[in-house]
């Protein structure tokens, strides 16, 4: 059987330029407007999950200053202390010196947020001779009174770097004879 080709299919230019000449606003616009389109939908798209991924990162962020003031607040609470204490050692001399050693370095005074708080003489200096003693006299406990001090009477601070920031140069040298440090 052989191809015929149908002359009524052929391809009809004048009704196609018709429509051309009567649409060919619309097709410019359609041409000039799809590109754009597509253009501000990405747009849009990356946005949303930019948007996204900020308030992500707000609500972790939010999440966690929540943590941080209920560990604060759980920290405070005595029978936590206590518990805390207990896990790391059961001499009640220890703890008094870790108490002892965050009082004198003046971050045992706990701040209650309000605007005269920088009025805690306390907090204002270190008594570095108490400091000196408390460290020599339990220089061979050292270590429990690092973790007393980091993880029960402040909030996270190491006892070695407060040592080395805050104590006076004189007192420095006198316990670093006794200490390592």
């Amino acid at each position: 059987m052989a191809y015929i080709k149908n002359k009524n299919n052929s391809f009809d230019w004048d009704a196609s330029m018709q429509f051309l000449q009567k649409y060919w606003i619309v097709i410019l616009g359609l041409i000039i407007a799809v590109p754009w389109i597509q253009n501000y939908l990405e747009e849009m798209k990356t946005k949303n999950q930019n948007d996204k991924l900020e308030n992500d990162v707000e609500k972790i962020e939010t999440k966690k200053a929540v943590e941080k003031e209920i560990k604060l607040l759980d920290n405070k609470n005595p029978l936590t202390q206590k518990q805390k204490r207990l896990k790391i050692t059961g001499s009640s001399e220890l703890w008094a010196a870790s108490e002892k050693l965050a009082s004198d370095f003046g971050f045992a005074i706990q701040d209650s947020g309000d605007w005269w708080d920088f009025a805690k003489p306390r907090k204002w200096t270190e008594n570095d001779e108490s400091i000196r003693n408390t460290l020599l006299k339990y220089r061979n406990y050292f270590s429990i009174l690092e973790k007393l001090y980091f993880q029960v009477d402040t909030d996270s601070r190491s006892l070695r770097a407060d040592i080395l920031k805050y104590l006076d140069k004189s007192e420095l040298v006198l316990v670093r004879k006794g200490l390592k440090i």
